[in-house]
């Protein structure tokens, strides 16, 4: 059941911007913005968005959602007659879209074959989110990232920094060095021995063309 239609109070304190009502809406949609993150999606235009691998970047990403979705203009932009359900993943689509692009990795549009949830289509039906099951190269894929992240996760904080400063936002060396307030040396040599800790791990892991 929409949570608006019986409940028109609840949309006034929405609007007005109230904590609990906030609260309430959040808890209530939260599952469907999660899914947003860890199924992906192909748009009807053919733009895919992979999953978000690592749960912490799943809640992030969630986070931001609502933030966007809870900001003055957010509120303002729900009409209150419509099933809130569309208009927030919507919010979502269009954010998870921007986030890759910012980041240098424009949507794919390749017609490889990944089983990926037909976002406009669920948006514009309000239908449920389906039951999927990853594809082995999608699940390959969420390993190579899963066992990535594993590693990183063993560095330390500076390196960690770099690693993200370097392949998330995809600063320049020279870039990363001025943010931390070390050389550009400094730099290259982290992330050259961030990426040989990466290849070495992946190689056991049996992720890599390399011999064992």
């Amino acid at each position: 059941m929409p949570i608006f239609s019986e409940n028109r109070e609840l949309l006034d304190r929405f609007r007005r911007g109230e904590r609990d009502a906030l609260a309430t809406v959040y808890r209530f949609y939260f599952d469907d913005v999660y899914r947003l993150a860890q199924f992906g999606f192909i748009t009807q235009s053919g733009v895919r968005a992979r999953s978000v691998v690592s749960e912490p970047d799943r809640l992030d990403f969630v986070q931001d959602v609502f933030v966007k979705a809870f900001s003055p203009s957010g509120r303002s932009g729900y009409d209150g007659v419509r099933p809130y359900r569309p208009f927030l993943l919507q919010i979502g689509r269009n954010l998870r879209i921007d986030q890759l692009r910012q980041a240098g990795r424009e949507p794919s549009r390749s017609e490889q074959s990944l089983e990926l949830v037909d976002i406009d289509f669920l948006i514009e039906q309000n239908t449920a989110w389906p039951e999927l099951r990853a594809s082995e190269g999608d699940l390959h894929w969420q390993r190579l990232m899963s066992e990535t992240s594993r590693v990183l996760g063993t560095l330390g904080a500076q390196e960690q920094e770099i690693a993200r400063l370097r392949f998330v936002e995809e600063l320049s060396q020279a870039d990363v060095a001025e943010r931390l307030g070390v050389t550009r040396r400094r730099v290259r040599t982290l992330e050259t021995r961030v990426l040989g800790d990466v290849r070495r791990h992946l190689v056991r892991a049996g992720l890599s063309g390399q011999e064992k």
